[in-house]
């Protein structure tokens, strides 16, 4: 079959894609003729993202991006809901996460925000809560920077369900931080409270009332 992109042709095998997308299964299945071989139009897409949808069908990886990590990631993921292919969401939201654990930028991330949340349906969750995660391990260090204040300003006006879903983690998780054992980006429960205006310790909330 031959999935058609701007002005691009990638020949690739039935038997590997429609296995894994029932997307381009269902494509497939059309009448095309005797002599005609099935074409998909996709064309509405970035090519370069499309490129790394077809390399992880040979591979079950896609090659890694130099620049603009998050968005790229963001818009794989986003392919990948578009035409229902699980496991590439699932390498594009674990390469996303690696990035933010790697390779921390935050004007790079907060510019990708408006892709994983305006780029998939609002029932999909799987990368907007690695981005609130991401979030979450760096919170502190968007507030210096004059310009990164201005743009997470922005981000937030802007995207009011990243907002939201931001405020929504802080409610379930009021803490999160690194473990040694589990990583980055994990909910963890304090043993010790620290009166910020007398100094004073306790071990539990309900003292300070």
């Amino acid at each position: 079959m031959t999935i058609i992109c701007a002005d691009e042709k990638f020949q690739v095998h039935k038997v590997v894609v429609c296995s894994q997308s029932s997307f381009f299964n269902t494509a497939c299945s059309k009448p095309w003729g005797k002599s005609k071989q099935p074409a998909v139009d996709l064309s509405d897409d970035d090519v370069e993202t499309v490129k790394r949808m077809i390399d992880f069908f040979y591979r079950g990886d896609y090659q890694d991006f130099e620049s603009d990590k998050f968005t790229q990631h963001a818009q794989v993921f986003a392919i990948a809901t578009k035409y229902d292919i699980d496991k590439l969401a699932q390498k594009a939201a674990h390469k996303f996460w690696n990035a933010n654990i790697k390779c921390w930028d935050a004007e790079a991330f907060l510019k990708s925000v408006p892709i994983v949340y305006l780029g998939t349906p609002e029932q999909v969750l799987g990368l907007r809560d690695v981005a609130t995660r991401c979030i979450r391990v760096h919170f502190t260090q968007l507030g210096g920077d004059a310009d990164i204040q201005a743009l997470w300003r922005e981000t937030c006006t802007s995207n009011p369900t990243f907002a939201f879903h931001l405020l929504q983690s802080f409610h379930s998780n009021p803490f999160m931080a690194h473990c040694h054992k589990c990583g980055y980006g994990q909910a963890m429960e304090p043993n010790q409270f620290q009166c910020l205006k007398c100094r004073g310790w306790k071990t539990s909330k309900k003292e300070f009332k």
